[in-house]
Parts: C-alpha cells; structure tokens; sequence
C-alpha cells in the first residue's frame, strides 16, 4: 500500500492537536488541583480571621460595657473596630482599616431569645460597628463579623479577572443567662463515683433547681427532702441516680440536662489585679489585696469591696456594720474558704457584690460548717469540692456551685435567689452556626411609624 505525502502530513497535525488539547486538558487539570488548595487555605484563613475578629469584639465590647462610666450613645466604639481590625490584620486579611473586607454587627436577641442583627432604626439594616461612631442603647450580646479575603488564584489570573473573594462569618457572644436564677446547687464533675452532688439528710428543703453533670444522690431520712416543683433536676447522660425519701416523688423526676455553664464561669484572675472584677472594684476604691489569708477582722477594718488573697479565707464572726447597712462583699482566694459554725452573715444582694470564691483544686474548698444560721450569696468553687452541713432553721440563700457538692442536713433551707446572680456577663464563646442567626431585613415605608 503507497501512503501519499499528504496524508501522513494531515496525520502529523491531528496528533499534534490532539497532543496541544490533552498537554491544555493537563494543565487546566493541574492548575485546577493547585487552586483548588489554594483556594482551601483561604478559606481556612479567612475562617480563623473571622473567629479571632469575632471573640476579640466581643471582648472589647464586653470591656466597654463593665468600664465605669460607660454610656451608651455616647462611648466610642474605637477600641471594638480597633481590635477586630488587628486580629483581622493578624490572619492576614488585608485593607482591614478602611473597613474593606471585615464588617461587624452587633447582636441582640429577638422575644424568643433568638439571636438577632440588631437594627439600626435610621437605615432598618444591621448595625454596623463603627456606623455612629458610639456603642448603641439596646441590650447587646455579642457581635457577629464577616470576613472577605481576596481570591487571587492562578486560574483567575489565565482569564484575565483582577480577583474574587472568599466570605467567611463567625459570631462571638457572652452568657447572659444568670444560671442562678433558676438553680441553687449545681455539680460542674462528671462520672458517678462518687456521685458530683450528694444531698443526704432528714428535714432539708430545698426551692431551688438542682443541677449535675454526672451521677446524683437524694437521699433523704425520717422526714424526706422537700423539693419544689417549680424548679428543675437535671442530671448528665449515663449517669447514676439515687433517689430515696424525695417529696413530692410522683411530681419531679430528673432528666438529661446538658451543662451550658463551663465556659462562662469565672476565673481567679478575673477577681485579681488586671482583671475586670478589680478593675470595677478598684474604680470605686473598694479593691483589697491581702496576701497571706483573710479573717474578719480585717473586712472590719477595711470595709466593704472586693477581698483577694493567697491564703486561707476563715470568717468566725462578721461584725455588724456602724451604719446598720449589710456588707457588701467579694471574697476570691486560690486557697480555701471556711465559713465557721455560727457564723450570721448580714449581706446585700450580689448586685452589691457577695460572692465567695475559691479557686483551689481539692475535696472540699469551702466549707460552710453546721449552724451558719443565715448566709446569703454566692458560693463558687469551679475547680474543686463543697461541703455544706445545714440543720434547724439555717437558711442558705443563693447559690452554691462546685466540681462536687455534698450536703449533710438535719433540718434547714436552701434557696435560689436571683437577686444574688451575678450582674457581669461572663467570658466570651463562639456561636457554633453563626449562619442561624437571624437577620434584620430592610424597614419598608410606613414599618417604623
């Protein structure tokens, strides 16, 4: 067979195209997967950047909100732009000053406790940080930020466009939830043995809800523990339970409850020097620092406010004050706290500043010993034990949370006050789907008259 020049030569030019096109398919492949990554870290960037904005806001406008003298409508909302623009900048989101590619919102809630865009009434759009120049008069939660980092690919570039952008969005808020409102004892440890919270005794009552995050026992003796139905008894899952001489028994059973408290506890050096505790207590000239313990005594002398030690906290006795007034007092201690036998605490709300904290890992890291007659406030242990002996017609009034709890009674109240709750927020917490919240759509005519 004669193949003639000219049909080998057609030949050579559809391999060779067919060649170019596999040789472009290749490259469009290989530019894709390199873009594809490309594309994976900046959207990983701009997620972290969008975070560390989001918590460092909302940080700062918790800030704001506990510095005395605050006021809104008039405090500048700088620090708040500021530091999300540097914790922006930080994770390499570029422009971030002129307010190009971060914006932030503030956050509300709605009448079902929804989180929400809160509106600016001149626009009937989300309030933009930075908008007024002032943090706004409404009751604010958090802020939301979203975040547009350029997207400069290979591919982008081979087509001739400048850039795209990848949107990422994350929300930060705090707990406003006063927990104590609603529980008078709670059990921060898991697992079930021992049970976190064991209340064992005859005569106690208790109006207030119970709350632990592992096992719990109830046990009471020849006159059962009282509970009130109002309140709830939530447990953790697959936990143990003991439930022996509760009234009313055929009204209250204990169901799963999951803690939403841990992130939100206070920490000992929100109490210390440089902490936002101090500082507010500082401002009214009612921050004490005594190293080496605290008794009595030395609250006599000094007055009311803040008390922090590394020692031992010991109050016997706490006399009344010259003026007839309850103490007002915050008492915050990486050591132990003992609250001795007989012991008549006259004490104002919390919202005047009660509370006993101890920091100290252990057992028992406060105890309030039998026949403390009348004790009003909070009493945190987050990393360690509480131990309370109650009888007669001792009355314990707030809260009481700890790793464990273990009540002995004979006799005895103990009940939630939400007078005691503590009025500042606590530590900030990223909002697990940002994208559920709900957004504030424009006013129509007519919607803001």
């Amino acid at each position: 067979m004669v193949f003639s020049r000219q049909r080998l030569t057609g030949s050579k030019w559809r391999i060779a195209g067919l060649a170019i096109l596999a040789l472009a398919g290749l490259v469009v492949i290989l530019l894709a997967v390199v873009d594809g990554r490309i594309a994976a870290w900046n959207r990983y960037l701009a997620q972290k950047a969008a975070e560390a904005s989001a918590l460092a806001g909302a940080g700062s406008l918790q800030e704001l909100l506990l510095t005395p003298g605050f006021v809104c409508g008039q405090t500048s909302d700088h620090l708040i732009r500021e530091q999300i623009s540097l914790y922006a900048d930080l994770n390499q989101v570029p422009e971030t000053t002129r307010g190009l590619n971060v914006q932030a919102y503030y956050l509300s809630r709605d009448a079902t406790g929804a989180l929400i865009d809160l509106a600016n009434p001149e626009t009937g759009l989300p309030w933009q940080v930075g908008a007024t120049g002032a943090v706004p008069c409404a009751a604010l939660y958090g802020l939301r930020v979203e975040v547009y980092y350029p997207q400069d690919t290979l591919m982008i570039r081979l087509i001739g466009l400048k850039s795209t952008s990848i949107r990422a969005e994350a929300a930060a808020i705090w707990d406003e939830t006063a927990w104590c409102s609603t529980y008078a004892l709670y059990g921060l440890a898991s697992g079930t043995a021992p049970s976190p919270v064991s209340i064992v005794g005859s005569g106690l009552t208790i109006s207030g809800g119970i709350h632990s995050n592992g096992g719990l026992t109830l046990r009471g003796g020849e006159t059962p523990i009282r509970l009130d139905p109002a309140f709830p008894v939530t447990i953790g899952t697959e936990t143990s339970l003991v439930w022996e001489g509760v009234e009313p028994a055929q009204d209250l059973s204990p169901v799963s409850g999951d803690d939403a408290l841990s992130p939100y506890l206070y920490r000992l050096q929100d109490f210390q020097p440089g902490g936002f505790l101090w500082r507010a207590a500082e401002a009214r000239g009612e921050a004490h620092n005594l190293p080496g313990g605290i008794d009595g005594s030395a609250i006599a002398i000094e007055g009311n406010g803040l008390y922090v030690t590394d020692g031992p906290i010991q109050l016997e006795s706490l006399p009344p004050r010259s003026d007839g007034a309850p103490w007002r007092l915050t008492l915050a201690t990486s050591d132990r706290i003992i609250l001795a036998p007989g012991l008549i605490a006259d004490l104002a709300p919390h919202t005047a500043g009660v509370l006993f904290f101890s920091g100290a890992d252990g057992e028992e890291v406060i105890t309030v010993a039998e026949n403390a007659d009348q004790l009003s406030g909070l009493i945190l242990a987050p990393a360690g034990g509480v131990r309370i002996d109650i009888s007669g017609e001792a009355v314990l009034e707030g809260a009481v949370l700890g790793q464990r709890l273990m009540v002995t009674s004979a006799g005895g109240i103990i009940r939630r006050q939400p007078a005691y709750c503590p009025p500042a927020p606590g530590p900030v917490a990223l909002v697990d789907a940002p994208q559920g919240i709900v957004r504030v759509a424009r006013l129509s005519a007519g919607d803001g008259e």
